[in-house]
């Protein structure tokens, strides 16, 4: 019995990296994306893990290799920072870096 959960999670995955490769503005970076959409849909959650993983490795390798314009035109503005990759925990974002930064305080931290 498949799964149908899984091919709705392979559609989501797809078209969150087509639309990430299209705010790269890279014609190789879309290509990329096209290439890894068109493979056959995962069988099985632990090969769908594995094709998140890839698809996670391509968005972070395009936005080492090239940013966005929308990134530059900012400059080094801090509301224009980038979410940063910890492989131990994922991706930090404002929060996990607000929640870090207040650590060990009795308040929460103030976003």
């Amino acid at each position: 019995m498949k799964n149908e959960w899984i091919p709705r999670e392979w559609d989501e995955l797809c078209q969150r990296l087509l639309r990430r490769a299209e705010t790269q503005g890279s014609a190789s970076c879309q290509q990329q994306a096209k290439e890894f959409s068109q493979q056959p849909e995962p069988d099985s959650y632990p090969e769908l893990l594995d094709r998140v993983r890839e698809a996670a490795t391509l968005a972070i390798g395009w936005s080492d290799a090239e940013p966005d314009a929308s990134s530059e035109s900012k400059g080094s503005s801090t509301a224009s920072k980038q979410m940063k990759f910890d492989p131990e925990h994922g991706v930090v974002d404002s929060i996990d870096e607000a929640s870090a930064e207040s650590f060990p305080a009795s308040d929460p931290p103030a976003y």
